[in-house]
């Protein structure tokens, strides 16, 4: 097993949505996972997120979808 996830911290990431939705004018953004990546049938690959999902939800699981509206 990997080291724990560190606690998210609901605000900055809150902070982070209303400064993009901010931006967007009233728009809206959809940000989706990364997809799983496989080695070959037995071997996984480290699993790492979508930069721009992570930052603005701190999500880390697999087949998320974000969707922001104003």
């Amino acid at each position: 097993m990997g080291a724990p996830a560190a606690p998210v911290d609901a605000e900055l990431f809150g902070r982070r949505r209303e400064q993009l939705l901010g931006a967007l004018g009233g728009g809206v953004a959809v940000l989706a996972a990364a997809p799983e990546l496989f080695r070959s049938r037995d071997t996984d690959i480290h699993y790492r997120q979508d930069s721009n999902l992570h930052y603005l939800t701190g999500l880390t699981e697999p087949e998320a979808v974000a969707v922001l509206t104003p």
